[in-house]
């Protein structure tokens, strides 16, 4: 007999769930991981922030950085879910992966002065 359950509404039989017997472990480590991810990724960024900028536009830079990162949460979920509907989840993965790709290729060729910060 198999029921729903999980954060997805997917079909798990009892001998589907592993991990601690709880479905939801594959999720809560997805989250944790990107969590450490996005923690180690923002420490660099935040750093090259207070690095440059003038401490007398500290605020300004910050709140349009933060600003930008807010607002880019809704944005790109209309996209993504308007691409998913109009073709499936699955591309939106492929499509965001490789827009992240390209994305940090092109920062990593262009940005070349951000490798030598000076403190």
């Amino acid at each position: 007999m198999r029921r729903a359950c999980g954060w997805s509404g997917s079909a798990w039989s009892r001998d589907d769930v592993f991990l601690l017997g709880d479905p939801e472990v594959p999720f809560k480590f997805e989250m944790f991981a990107l969590g450490v991810t996005l923690t180690v990724a923002n420490i660099p960024i935040f750093t090259v922030i207070q690095a440059k900028v003038p401490g007398r536009l500290m605020g300004r830079v910050m709140a349009v950085l933060l600003s930008l990162v807010a607002a880019s949460g809704p944005v790109g979920t209309f996209f993504a879910g308007s691409f998913a509907a109009a073709s499936s989840v699955a591309d939106v993965f492929l499509v965001s992966g490789v827009v992240i790709v390209l994305v940090e290729a092109i920062g990593f060729v262009v940005m070349t002065e951000l490798r030598d910060v000076s403190f």
